[in-house]
């Protein structure tokens, strides 16, 4: 009896060996036929991708050097606008007044520089870079081809531009720098002109050039009020024309008045001063004391014509009293010759209804 359950036992073992076997050989048959699969299906999903990158309209969808021009752009104002946030107070406070306090249209006087600002408006921009934001999006802008200027680089490019149909136009730019991740690879201290222009020593000869910019944008303010004081000053007909010149036109205009009202403005007054300064000679007024006493001398009549129709010219004797009787007429010829200069560059552009309101000038 044992020796006939041993033999069973054996026999059990045997069987149970050999199923084993074809077991694991099976599942070794299985996982060859898994890697397989796995290989044949990679091998599909490349030739459908070959398949659609040889389609057309494949093609049609990759990204165009004026597209990715477009772009790199958009995110490069983007990235400047973020940067100017986080600058030191004082270059804040440059921005504050050339952006508020500043005709900056004065000081862009050379052609290009007009030409390109006013395609830019044409396309409907209406902001006027201040010097730093120039030389913020060049920095930038340089730094952003470089980045994308490599295969990787322009897959990215490829998927921002696919991206920007999904985000609204509200917020597109601000989401596509943040998908992008360039606020964090590109720092102040990688655009060396930037980084020099907002130093503290610079800038506080940034600010003094500023006030001097303000001054330049506001002669006009300053030129009407020293017409109007002209007119208090003289009381006669010769200053007249100033209010109606202040109030009739110049007040009335929605941008600064043409340089032709400056013009002539200009030419008056250095008549009127001239005028004024003979008036006060003292060969003048000897003679014209002589009135005085002789009622049949000219300068008799004069005097009396003078009385009735009120010219306001008037013969002063101490120098304090010619000073401000002159002060005005000064005044609005000395500050209309202080922005002549910077008014160079206006007949560059088109007239005020082609080119629009911000940048028209005759």
């Amino acid at each position: 009896m044992a020796a006939r359950k041993e033999r069973r036992s054996s026999v059990a073992d045997a069987g149970a060996l050999k199923t084993s076997v074809h077991f694991d050989a099976a599942v070794e048959a299985s996982g060859s036929d898994t890697d397989e699969e796995d290989g044949d299906e990679q091998e599909r999903q490349e030739d459908q991708r070959a398949a659609r990158a040889d389609r057309p309209e494949a093609k049609d969808k990759k990204i165009t050097p004026e597209q990715s021009e477009a772009l790199q752009r958009e995110l490069a104002k983007e990235l400047v606008a973020e940067k100017k946030k986080k600058l030191n107070r004082p270059t804040r406070c440059y921005l504050c007044i050339n952006n508020n306090c500043v005709e900056k249209i004065m000081f862009k006087n050379k052609k290009a520089d007009l030409e390109q600002l006013l395609a830019e408006h044409s396309k409907g921009g209406v902001d006027i870079p201040t010097e730093l934001d120039v030389i913020m999006l060049d920095e930038v802008l340089f730094l952003i081809e470089q980045h994308y200027d490599n295969l990787e680089g322009k897959e990215l490019l490829q998927k921002l531009q696919e991206a920007k149909g999904q985000f609204t136009s509200g917020t597109r730019s601000k989401k596509l720098l943040k998908k992008s991740n360039l606020e964090s690879k590109i720092k102040l201290q990688h655009m060396p002109r930037t980084w020099a222009f907002t130093r503290p020593c610079s800038m506080c000869l940034r600010l003094i050039e500023s006030w001097f910019y303000v001054l330049i944008s506001n002669t006009q303010s300053i030129i009407y009020f020293s017409m109007l004081f002209s007119m208090f000053q003289n009381a006669g007909f010769i200053s007249l024309i100033y209010p109606f010149l202040v109030f009739g036109y110049a007040l009335l205009e929605e941008t600064r008045p043409s340089k032709n009202f400056w013009t002539f403005l200009r030419k008056y007054t250095i008549c009127l001063l001239f005028f004024k300064f003979c008036l006060n000679l003292s060969a003048f007024g000897a003679w014209m004391n002589q009135g005085l006493t002789n009622k049949k001398s000219p300068s008799y009549k004069i005097q009396v014509v003078f009385g009735y129709i009120k010219p306001g010219v008037y013969n002063h004797s101490g120098l304090a009293a010619i000073f401000m009787y002159m002060l005005p007429e000064i005044m609005i010829a000395c500050f209309i010759m202080l922005q002549n200069p910077f008014e160079a560059g206006w007949p560059v552009l088109p007239s005020r209804k082609a080119s629009g309101a911000n940048l028209g000038r005759n």
